[in-house]
């Protein structure tokens, strides 16, 4: 039997899912940005500035760990961009911390004017009588990321830099960006979809299967205590104390996790968990070397065994007039 294609069913699935939520879209939607791709597309442009130009490569340069820290500053200023969208001067102070991050991961704070974002403004504003070398070792001492260390960029590789952020949050896409629309939830949803319905395995044409299986993906997204508290009650069913219990502690571990994975014990912690696993991977991969050249090394052990044994049994079959059969033997 026929199928339809991936894409066609999922743009089917989407129109149905608007037919039962949302209705029609046009006219009522606006188009908001992904903030996750915004993001990445902005963190792969920071890569291919370094593999076109070598001068960014290299120990305290464009590093990789230095990129994540400018997409963890570039998020931060959206998050609290986020919260002031409208006030006065408040995209004005999100577009200088933007375009401050490149000096300031290059040792340069002149573009950093809060205290609240740079320690090392907070510091010399506090201590205006302190002279720059007990500043920066203060700051150093404060600092949890690269403990003081800078990215050594000339003022061109700054400018190059600055440039890349500036074309891609700016004043006319900045409200946008910072309203941090994210398709998370969409592929998270369109991920059970494919669970259920086994990608294009089944046949679900002529049959309002699709249907059921959008409404089960709906009551099994966002707030699924929620959900699973108004589905007992149109159901008629008594939600027990313990079940209450059992949803409360999830959704506490939940938050729990979430607010830790965005602090910054969390991000130390995952960084060191990849370089763990970078460095676990690296060891295999030299074991398996290790293992091969031993096997290789055997190999010519063996070889030139067998082939002294076979001169010798030569020799000792020519002198004694046996044939190489009776030898075998």
């Amino acid at each position: 039997m026929a199928s339809f294609d991936q894409t066609q069913m999922q743009s089917f699935s989407v129109r149905l899912l608007q037919t039962m939520i949302l209705g029609a879209a046009d006219g009522k939607g606006e188009h908001i940005p992904d903030n996750g791709h915004s993001l990445k597309d902005c963190s792969n442009s920071l890569y291919d500035i370094r593999s076109k130009d070598k001068s960014f490569a290299g120990k305290d340069l464009l590093e990789n760990i230095r990129i994540k820290a400018i997409i963890s500053d570039l998020r931060s200023a959206l998050n609290w961009y986020h919260d002031h969208i409208g006030e006065d001067g408040a995209q004005d102070r999100c577009l200088g911390l933007i375009k401050a991050i490149p000096t300031h991961h290059c040792g340069n704070h002149s573009l950093c004017l809060w205290e609240d974002v740079c320690n090392y403004t907070k510091l010399r504003n506090s201590n205006p009588s302190w002279p720059e070398d007990r500043i920066q070792e203060e700051y150093a001492s404060m600092s949890v990321r690269f403990k003081g260390r800078t990215m050594d960029l000339s003022d061109y590789g700054v400018g190059m830099i600055q440039k890349e952020l500036m074309k891609r949050f700016n004043s006319k896409n900045i409200d946008k960006i910072a309203q941090m629309g994210c398709s998370n939830d969409c592929e998270a949803s369109f991920g059970e979809l494919a669970k259920f319905s086994e990608g294009k395995r089944l046949n679900l044409e002529h049959t309002d299967l699709w249907r059921s299986m959008i409404m089960l993906v709906v009551c099994r997204s966002g707030n699924i205590e929620k959900t699973h508290k108004e589905l007992s009650e149109l159901l008629g069913l008594e939600v027990t104390k313990i079940e209450e219990m059992r949803m409360t502690k999830k959704a506490k571990k939940r938050e729990r996790n979430k607010n830790y994975s965005r602090s910054e014990a969390g991000k130390d912690a995952c960084h060191t968990y990849s370089k763990s696993n970078k460095r676990n991977s690296n060891g295999k991969r030299r074991q398996q070397k290790e293992a091969q050249e031993r096997e290789a090394e055997q190999n010519k052990i063996d070889e030139v065994e067998d082939k002294t044994m076979y001169k010798v049994q030569s020799e000792w079959t020519h002198s004694e007039g046996v044939s190489s059969a009776e030898a075998q033997i």
